[in-house]
C-alpha cells in the first residue's frame, strides 16, 4: 500500500499494530439496503483504508460484507490487513482463513508470513510451519515448528526464570524498559498533559519517555491470572482496551484537527499509575520519543521523529543528550540516518559509551530492519560512520530492540530466527557479533513466548531485569524477571537397544547435548548396553546414540523429572553392516530401494478398527526380528485347489502391511501345502499362493524389492502326516500355512558419514564441533 506525500508515511520496524484489538462484527439482521448505499459503505471503507485508519475501515468492510455475502476477494484482502494492522489477531486469522479456503497457492509471501505467525501465536505450530516453509528466509523457523523436539529445546531453562507482571502497566502501550541504577525508564503512549499528543494515524497519543523508581514497582506473578485481569479490566463505561500503535507513529502535525487533553475525553482512560512520570527536557522533541539507552558518562540516547521535511515525510532519527538532575539537556541529532530515505532507531550503548548499536530500514540491508553499529573516536569523541555487522547477525526479517549488558552481551529481538513465535529475544557477545563469529542464543521460555517479546534490560549482575511483551491480549506490557539457576543434580541413564532384535548394543557412543550450555558430553555403553549422565535438574537435554553402520536414534529429556532418577531406552535400527553378512543371493534379493509408501491409501483403513487392532497386537507382540527368524501368518485362506486369496485373509495381510511400513524389514513370504497330491502339483500351487500374497502387499504400497514369494509345496511338513499316512483334517491343516521370514533390513544411509568411535568416554565438546545438523536427524 502506498501513501501520497501529503499523508502519513509509517516508518515501522515490525508488525506491532495500531489500535485496540476490538472486535468488529456485522449484525445478524440483514435489512434491505439500496445499491447506492452499499457502494457508499465500500467507498467509505476504501477511503479509511487508504488513510490508514484501519479500525474504522474494518468496521465499514464488515458492514459491507454483511450485505454482500459473496465475500469479494479484494475486500477480504483489505479487511484481513486491517485486522492485522490493529493487532486484532482472532479476526485477522478468521478473515485470512476465508480468503484462502481453497489453499495457499494464491497467497503472497507477506500473507503466508502473517498467517504462519498468527497460527504460531496460538500454539498451532504445524499449521504455522505449513505456511512459513515456502517463505524465503523462514524455512529454518518452519523446521523448528515442525518438530516437537526443537520446540521443547526452546523451553530448556524455564525453571530458572521467575517472570512477573508490573503494577505500572497502563491500558496503553508500555514497552522498551531501560534500567539505570535505581530508576526504570520506559516508553509509553498513555495520555499526558502535553500539547502535541495525538497522532492522526490512529488518534492515539504520541510515545514519550517515562521513569519510575524501582521501589515504587510492585509485581504480580504471571501465573496469577485473576490479579492481572483485575489490573486490566474495564472501569465502568470507559473503554479500557489498550490503544495500540506501531512503535513509530510517524505523523504530520499539520493534519491534527483537535489538540485535546484526553483526560477529559471518554475515549481515553484516566491513567491510574501515579508512580511514573514523564522524563523532562523533551518538550521540543518532535512527535515521538522512545527507546532510551544510557552510558556511565550520563549520556542519553533515544529515538525521535526528524523535524518535518518539505515532503511531509516523518522518518526516525537518533538523538543524544545528557541526563542531569532528572532532565535530558543538550539534545542533538546523531549523524546516522537520512531524513529523505531511511530511519535509524532504538539505540543501545556499551557501558563505556564507545559502541552504539541501533536498527535501521536502510536500503541494501539483509531484511526489513537490520542491526548496525558505530564506534566513537577515543580522541575526538565523535561518532564514526554506520557499520554493518558481519556474518549472520541479520536475517530477512526484523532485528530490533538491541541492548548491551554489563557482561558484554548484545541482546536483541528477531522475528525470522527459529523461536517460539513473533519476536523472540536472543543474545550474543557483542565482540563476537562485530567480528562475525558465533551464533545468537535464544533465551528460554518463559522469557520468550509465542507472542512478541522485546526490549531487554538487566542489572549489572544479569540476575534481575525487565523486558516487554504483548503476550497478554496483544497489549504491550512491562515484565520483570529474576534468574536463579536450578542446580540440583540428577542422573539420566538408560539402555541402547536394537530396535528390531531388542538386543543390547555394546560400545555404542552416546552424545548428550545440554541446551543450556551448548556443551556435548560423551559416554560409551557398557557390556549390557547401559549409559549414564549426571545433569542439573533444570537441564533440558537431547541424547543421541550412534554406532558405525547403524542409524542413530534420539531421546529427549525435558528437565522436569524432579529428583528421581530418569531412565529410558534408546533403540537403534538394524544397519547396513548386518545385511552385508548375508549370502550373495540374499543380497540380490534385498537390493536397497527407497520405499516412499504412506498410510493414506492403506486398505486397512476400511477394516473394522477393533478387529485390525487385535490382529496387529497379535503380530507385534514380543516378536523378534532377527535375520532368518520366521513366524506363521494365521487366518490366511484359499479356496480348495486354488491360489486366490479369500476375503477372510485380508485383515491379517493388512496388518502385515502396517508392520512393513513401520519397520525396515525385507521378508520372504512362503506358502506350504499338506502332504496330499504330487510334488509337482503342490510346488506349483504353493508358489502361486505365495505370489498372490506378495501381489496383495505390493498392490497396497509395499515395494516389490522388499518381499519375495517362495513356494515350498510339501517339503517342510510340521508333523508326521507324510504322503499316504492316515491323518485327521486338523493335522493336515497344520501343514497348510503361510510364513514370513526376515531376510534383511531396509536401512537408508545418512546424509553424511560420521565416525562416532573417535570420541572417548568422558569427552566434553562444543556442539559446534559436530556437524551442523547432528542433533536434527
Amino acid at each position: 500500500m502506498k501513501f501520497t506525500k501529503n499523508k502519513i508515511m509509517i516508518m515501522m520496524i515490525l508488525s506491532l499494530l495500531m489500535l485496540g484489538s476490538e472486535t468488529v462484527c456485522s449484525q445478524n439482521a440483514k435489512p434491505r439496503v439500496s445499491r447506492s448505499k452499499v457502494l457508499t459503505i465500500l467507498q467509505r471503507a476504501n477511503v479509511e483504508y487508504k488513510n490508514a485508519r484501519f479500525a474504522i475501515a474494518a468496521r465499514d468492510y464488515e458492514e459491507y460484507m454483511g450485505i454482500d455475502t459473496s465475500h469479494p476477494k479484494n475486500v477480504l484482502i483489505k479487511l484481513a490487513d486491517c485486522y492485522w494492522q490493529i493487532r486484532a489477531n482472532d479476526n485477522a486469522l478468521r478473515v485470512y482463513k476465508l480468503l484462502f479456503l481453497s489453499g495457499k497457492e494464491d497467497a503472497t509471501e507477506e500473507q503466508k508470513l502473517r498467517i504462519g505467525e498468527l497460527y504460531a501465536r496460538y500454539g498451532m505450530y504445524k499449521q504455522a510451519a505449513d505456511w512459513l516453509q515456502d517463505v524465503d528466509g523462514y524455512k529454518a523457523k518452519a523446521a523448528v515448528y515442525k518438530r516437537k523436539i526443537k520446540l521443547e529445546s526452546l523451553k530448556r531453562d524455564s525453571l530458572s526464570w521467575n517472570v512477573c507482571f508490573l503494577n505500572i502497566n497502563s491500558f496503553y502501550r508500555d514497552y522498551a524498559p531501560t534500567l539505570v541504577d535505581s530508576m526504570l525508564f520506559f516508553s509509553s503512549n498513555r495520555p499526558s498533559y502535553v500539547k502535541k499528543q495525538i497522532s492522526p494515524l490512529d488518534e492515539s497519543c504520541y510515545t514519550r519517555l517515562l521513569k519510575v523508581p524501582l521501589n515504587k514497582i510492585k509485581t504480580v506473578s504471571v501465573n496469577d491470572v485473576k490479579t492481572i485481569q483485575a489490573l486490566t479490566k474495564e472501569k465502568g463505561e470507559i473503554i479500557t482496551k489498550k490503544t495500540l500503535a506501531r512503535l513509530y507513529d510517524g505523523a504530520d502535525v499539520s493534519n491534527i484537527q483537535n489538540k485535546l487533553h484526553f483526560m477529559n475525553d471518554k475515549r481515553y482512560v484516566q491513567n491510574t499509575d501515579t508512580t511514573s512520570s514523564l522524563v523532562d527536557g523533551l518538550d521540543k522533541v518532535n512527535f515521538n520519543a522512545t527507546g532510551m539507552a544510557y552510558d556511565r558518562n550520563s549520556h542519553v540516547y533515544f529515538s525521535a521523529n526528524y523535524p518535518k521535511n518539505k515532503n511531509k515525510i516523518n522518518r526516525i532519527c537518533l538523538m543524544e543528550g545528557e541526563y542531569s538532575i532528572n532532565e535530558i539537556i543538550n539534545i542533538h541529532i546523531l549523524p546516522f540516518g537520512n531524513a529523505k530515505s531511511y530511519s535509524v532507531m532504538l539505540p543501545a550503548v556499551s557501558p563505556d559509551g564507545q559502541i552504539l548499536v541501533f536498527c535501521s530500514d536502510k536500503p541494501g540491508g539483509k531484511g526489513k530492519v537490520d542491526l548496525y553499529y558505530a564506534l566513537r573516536d577515543a580522541k575526538t569523541k565523535k561518532w564514526g560512520g554506520l557499520r554493518t555487522f558481519d556474518g549472520d547477525m541479520n536475517t530477512v526479517g526484523n532485528e530490533v530492540f538491541p541492548s548491551i549488558g554489563a557482561d558484554g552481551y548484545l541482546y536483541f529481538s528477531s522475528d525470522a530466527r527459529p523461536g517460539l513465535g513473533g519476536l523472540d529475544i536472543y543474545r550474543i557477545l557483542l565482540q563476537d557479533a562485530i567480528n562475525g563469529k558465533g551464533e545468537p542464543v535464544h533465551l528460554s521460555y518463559p522469557i520468550n513466548s509465542s507472542a512478541d517479546d522485546f526490549g531487554w534490560t538487566e542489572d549489572t549482575r544479569g540476575i534481575n531485569g525487565f523486558f516487554s511483551s504483548d503476550r497478554l491480549n496483544s497489549g504491550d506490557d512491562l515484565y520483570s524477571f529474576e534468574y536463579k539457576p536450578y542446580n540440583k543434580v540428577r542422573v539420566i541413564s538408560g539402555l541402547v537397544l536394537d530396535e528390531l532384535t531388542k538386543e543390547s548394543i555394546v560400545d555404542a557412543t552416546v552424545f548428550m547435548l545440554n541446551n543450556n550450555t551448548g556443551e556435548v558430553n560423551i559416554t560409551r555403553t557398557d557390556k549390557t548396553g547401559k549409559y549414564q549422565f549426571a545433569v542439573n535438574l533444570s537441564d533440558r537435554v537431547v541424547v543421541k546414540a550412534m554406532k558405525m553402520g547403524m542409524s542413530s536414534d534420539f531421546l529427549i529429556d525435558d528437565g522436569i523429572k524432579g529428583t528421581e532418577q530418569f531412565e529410558d531406552t534408546i533403540t537403534k535400527r538394524i544397519p547396513d553392516l548386518l545385511i552385508d553378512k548375508q549370502s550373495d543371493s540374499d543380497k540380490n534379493l534385498v537390493e536397497e530401494k527407497n520405499d516412499n509408501t504412506t498410510f493414506s491409501d492403506d486398505a486397512s483403513e476400511q477394516l473394522n478398527d477393533s478387529t485390525l487392532k487385535t490382529i496387529q497386537n497379535r503380530m507385534f507382540a514380543k516378536q523378534n526380528f532377527k535375520i532368518n527368524n520366521s513366524w506363521k501368518l494365521n487366518d490366511i485362506y484359499y479356496d480348495y485347489n486354488k491360489a486366490n486369496l479369500r476375503d477372510e485373509s485380508k485383515p491379517m495381510l493388512d496388518s502385515l502391511i502396517i508392520m512393513l511400513k513401520k519397520l525396515p524389514l525385507r521378508v520372504e513370504l512362503s506358502s506350504h501345502t499338506d502332504s496330499r497330491g504330487t510334488d509337482a502339483y503342490n510346488d506349483k500351487l504353493s508358489q502361486q499362493r505365495a505370489e498372490a500374497v506378495v501381489a496383495y502387499l505390493v498392490e497396497h504400497g509395499i515395494s516389490s524389492s522388499r518381499v519375495l514369494a517362495k513356494g515350498f509345496g510339501k517339503r517342510h511338513l510340521l508333523n508326521k502326516c507324510g504322503p499316504g499316512l492316515p491323518c485327521s483334517e486338523s493335522e493336515q491343516q497344520l501343514n497348510r500355512r503361510t510364513e514370513v521370514r526376515v531376510m534383511g533390513y531396509s536401512h537408508k544411509d545418512k546424509k553424511y558419514r560420521f565416525d562416532p568411535s573417535k570420541y572417548k568416554q568422558g569427552d566434553v565438546i562444543d556442539k559446534l564441533a559436530l556437524p551442523k545438523d547432528f542433533f536434527d536427524n
